[in-house]
C-alpha cells in the first residue's frame, strides 16, 4: 500500500487553491475585477496575481488561460510567491502533457516561491529531490524541504516524512518520528495517512499497539474520505 501511495503523491503536483473562492457573487467578482484591474495597471504584484487567478478560474470574466499566464508571469517577475508557484505549475502541466517546455523554468520558479515560504513549492521540490525527477537525487534537500512544508501544515509533506523515517530513506530509521508525522498527516485529513495509521493499529505494527478502537476510528475517517478499502474493513470489524 505504501509504495503505491508514494507514487500517487509524487504525481500530485497541482495548482494552489484560489485565495478568493468561486462562491463569491457575480457582483463581488465585478467589484474585484475593477479593483484589481486598476491596481494591476499600476504594476501591483498582488493585483496582477489575483487578476490572473480570476481569468484562470473564470471568476467574473470569461476563462482565459493565456491571459492568466501573462498576468502571473508579470506578477512572478515582481517576486509574488503564489504567482511564481502557479506559473510553474501551469508550465509543469503543459510539459507533462507533452508540450515542448523547459523544466528548468519550473524549478527556478518553484525555488523562488519556496524561498519565500510557499509550502506547495517546497513540497513539489522535495518530491523531485526525493525521487530524482528533473533534479539530482538528494534526500537531505528533500527532507529539509518536506519539513518546511510539513511544519506549515502540508499533509502530503507530513505523510512523505513519515515514509522517509519509517524506511530510513536518506536518514536513519526512526519509528517514533514516522508515527508522529503519520498522525499529524492523518489529523490533517490525509486519506493515505489515515489508512496507514489504521492498519498499524489494526495489526499492532511499527511501534503502535494493537488497538481495534483506534483502527476503527481512523478507518471511519478514511471511509468518509472515500477510501473503499476502509469501507470494506469497517464492514468486517
Amino acid at each position: 500500500m505504501i509504495k503505491k501511495t508514494i507514487i500517487s503523491l509524487i504525481l500530485s503536483m497541482t495548482l494552489i487553491s484560489p485565495l478568493i473562492h468561486a462562491e463569491n457573487t457575480i457582483a463581488d467578482n465585478k467589484h474585484s475585477l475593477k479593483y484589481y484591474e486598476k491596481a494591476a495597471s499600476r504594476g501591483n504584484a498582488d493585483a496582477l496575481y489575483q487578476l490572473g487567478r480570476m481569468y484562470y478560474f473564470g471568476e467574473g470574466v470569461d476563462q482565459n488561460y493565456i491571459k492568466a499566464i501573462d498576468l502571473w508571469k508579470e506578477s512572478a517577475e515582481k517576486g509574488h510567491a503564489l504567482a511564481q508557484y502557479n506559473l510553474g505549475a501551469m508550465i509543469y502541466e503543459s510539459e507533462s502533457n507533452g508540450a515542448d517546455q523547459d523544466y528548468s523554468i519550473v524549478i527556478k520558479l518553484w525555488e523562488k516561491s519556496a524561498e519565500q515560504g510557499n509550502p506547495d513549492a517546497q513540497y513539489n521540490l522535495a518530491v523531485m529531490y526525493a525521487d530524482g525527477v528533473k533534479l539530482t537525487l538528494d534526500y537531505k534537500k528533500a527532507i529539509d524541504l518536506y519539513i518546511k512544508a510539513a511544519e506549515q501544515g502540508n499533509s502530503n509533506a507530513q505523510f512523505n516524512l513519515g515514509v522517509i523515517y519509517e524506511f530510513g530513506r536518506g536518514t536513519p530509521k526512526n519509528q517514533t518520528l514516522a508515527n508522529e508525522w503519520f498522525l499529524k498527516s492523518a489529523k490533517n485529513n490525509n486519506i493515505h495517512a489515515q489508512m496507514d495509521i489504521a492498519m498499524k493499529y489494526y495489526d499492532g505494527l511499527n511501534g503502535l499497539p494493537k488497538d481495534i478502537n483506534q483502527a476503527r476510528f481512523w478507518l471511519i475517517k478514511a471511509a468518509a474520505n472515500g477510501n473503499d478499502q476502509a469501507k470494506l474493513m469497517l464492514s468486517k470489524i
